[in-house]
């Protein structure tokens, strides 16, 4: 028994220190990432921004922009809202290399946690909206409900390793934020290397099937009608330039065609061949500022113009009820 118990102490000990080892790694990544990423900050703030849309009675139309880093860089947000003010309470929230899952299970992420909009505005290529990848850990956590993992490994089709890592992912910053922190480190170290990984990593993008195209968005088009329509928004898909465009041109084309027989709206306020490679910046997939000044300028123009025209058509529908239900 004399040996017996101090080795039990032994392993009480062991384990105490490693809790408090793991305790204090996971506080540090909840916490600390947070302090030292920009890019983590603007997630967490835009993040409660959008949780906020439509909690309030207002006079002007909640509206959430999602999207990847093609939002971040295409709409000079800032000056789009102030466009839009009056009219439009505009809220943003960009997640860099996230397509439609990561979308779609974000937003059902959004809406249970109480935002309500009066529309959802998704920026995406219609390449990535038919796409069929997350962004792994970092989506899990940031945004995947825990209650969708068992439909995020279904729809998605992962092994068990994918879905254990999101699942780990989904409950704790250190799994959730690791990728992250080894990128913010070599940034550090190398800071030339996001410019020479771009000019490694240029991509080679191939023509996209017009009918594959059409298909798939009429598909997620609906899962996205009925999940908006149980809040009581409208979704609105805007797709922005690149350079891919001209490649996929029959995949605007397919994903309007989508939109027209889901019935939702598809807007695409700059066509790619409008614009010239100077419009663009690294490899001709994210706008730069003079590409970004006219993307802003026609993106708020076809937004206001699709949302007053919505309105327009409401009121006409109601008045129509209410003429049709007096008395002759």
């Amino acid at each position: 028994m004399r040996v017996v118990r101090p080795a039990l102490m032994a392993c009480l000990a062991f384990v105490a220190i490693a809790v408090f080892f793991l305790a204090s790694l996971e506080l540090l990544f909840r916490v600390g990432v947070q302090r030292v990423s920009r890019i983590e900050q603007r997630v967490v703030r835009e993040y409660k921004s959008v949780l906020e849309s439509g909690r309030r009675p207002s006079s002007a139309k909640q509206v959430i922009i999602l999207g990847n880093s093609l939002l971040e860089s295409g709409l000079q947000f800032e000056v789009a809202r102030n466009a839009l003010l009056t009219c439009i309470d505009a809220r943003r929230l960009v997640v860099e290399n996230t397509n439609y899952h990561d979308w779609y299970f974000g937003l059902r992420g959004l809406f249970d946690e109480g935002s309500r909009p009066n529309a959802v505005v998704l920026v995406m290529t219609p390449r990535q909206f038919v796409g069929s990848t997350v962004r792994g850990p970092y989506f899990a956590y940031h945004l995947m409900r825990t209650a969708d993992l068992p439909l995020v490994v279904k729809e998605l089709k992962l092994s068990n390793t994918e879905a254990s890592n999101l699942a780990f992912a989904n409950a704790s910053a250190f799994f959730g934020l690791s990728a992250e922190v080894r990128k913010w480190i070599a940034g550090v170290i190398f800071p030339d290397l996001p410019g020479l990984m771009n000019l490694a990593t240029r991509p080679r993008y191939q023509p996209l099937i017009e009918e594959l195209v059409y298909s798939t968005s009429l598909v997620r088009f609906q899962e996205l009608l009925e999940l908006t329509n149980q809040y009581h928004s409208r979704f609105i898909l805007i797709v922005p330039p690149t350079d891919d465009g001209r490649v996929m041109a029959g995949g605007y084309s397919a994903i309007r065609r989508a939109g027209v027989a889901a019935g939702v709206s598809v807007l695409i306020p700059v066509h790619p061949d409008s614009l010239l490679p100077e419009h663009y910046s690294d490899s001709g997939l994210h706008l730069n500022v003079r590409g970004a000044e006219v993307f802003t300028r026609c993106f708020v123009e076809s937004l206001r113009r699709e949302l007053e025209a919505n309105e327009s058509a409401d009121r006409s529908e109601i008045i129509s009820a209410v003429g049709g239900a007096l008395p002759r």
